[in-house]
């Protein structure tokens, strides 16, 4: 159960609550707001921020470098999808989960256990830090266009935007 706090300080929002203007580059202003009950957080470009009424309960401000993105893969989403991959057969769920295992384990949330080669294919044997349920994912031989294709779902699935997602020049990771 998430506190009141917690719930306050969730992720800032990518566009501005004056504008609607996507927050990119410059200055952005971040206000807490004291409602009926209770505070709610809201994310403003500068010069919205400087034509709101009324005066904020409390601020901080933060500039964004350009091209800087503000959206970053939510690892706890990444490692629940990897779970509940788990044991599909589908060939698009077996590529999805080898793509998120890559992704944790360069991230460092599973580590290696070991290898195997069944039938030709490599099988990764791997564990959540500080869990002792190993995790087999087989290696679905992804080419550069499959993994692009994938690396594009998981964008729209986790509503990411990256410069590589957009101008296509991202590489396959290699396996570990």
């Amino acid at each position: 159960m998430t506190t009141e706090w917690e719930r306050l300080l969730k992720r800032a929002e990518e566009c501005c609550s004056g504008c609607g203007k996507g927050l990119r580059n410059g200055d952005v202003v971040t206000t807490l707001e004291l409602g009926a009950e209770s505070f709610t957080r809201r994310e403003w470009c500068a010069p919205c921020f400087e034509e709101r009424e009324p005066p904020a309960f409390s601020f901080w401000k933060r500039t964004l470098a350009k091209g800087q993105s503000r959206r970053r893969l939510d690892l706890a989403y990444l490692a629940e999808l990897f779970r509940r991959l788990d044991g599909r057969d589908d060939a698009m769920a077996k590529r999805l989960r080898w793509i998120a295992a890559l992704l944790l384990l360069r991230k460092k949330l599973l580590e290696e256990k070991g290898r195997s080669s069944v039938d030709g294919r490599e099988q990764l044997h791997l564990a959540f830090r500080r869990e002792e349920r190993e995790w087999c994912v087989e290696d679905p031989g992804l080419d550069a266009d499959s993994f692009q294709s994938i690396e594009a779902d998981l964008g729209r699935i986790f509503d990411l935007e990256g410069d590589a997602a957009k101008d296509g020049s991202a590489q396959p990771p290699r396996t570990p």
